[in-house]
């Protein structure tokens, strides 16, 4: 499962974050095929931030468990996309966009344990 994480997310009602959770999915499943060939589940949290100080200003998005072969223009890729997708959301905000690699050797398997 894909996890896509967003830090730094002013407050928003129930409806607003179910419609910008919709517009993050929408944006990464416009990869299918030609990029990210993958037909796995996209899980999206928007943790609450205990500083409540700047919110808004600065959002990352941190996306894990992306198999894209550690090849570094696909993660490129999925990173400018979601940056886009969020900066239409929040065009005042500095958006940066962190894709991890995924190594089976560090650990990460993808089957539940």
């Amino acid at each position: 499962m894909i996890v896509i994480q967003v830090l730094g997310l002013p407050d928003l009602t129930k409806d607003n974050a179910s419609d910008f959770e919709r517009s993050l999915i929408e944006a990464f499943d416009t990869l299918k095929p030609d990029v990210y060939n993958d037909t796995e589940q996209v899980f999206c949290s928007f943790p609450k931030e205990a500083e409540r100080q700047d919110l808004g200003k600065k959002i990352v998005v941190c996306v894990s468990q992306a198999h894209c072969h550690n090849n570094h223009s696909v993660r490129t890729t999925i990173a400018k996309t979601l940056k886009a997708a969020v900066s239409q959301t929040f065009p005042d905000s500095l958006v940066q966009c962190v894709v991890d690699e995924f190594n089976y050797r560090q650990g990460k398997y993808p089957f539940e344990l």
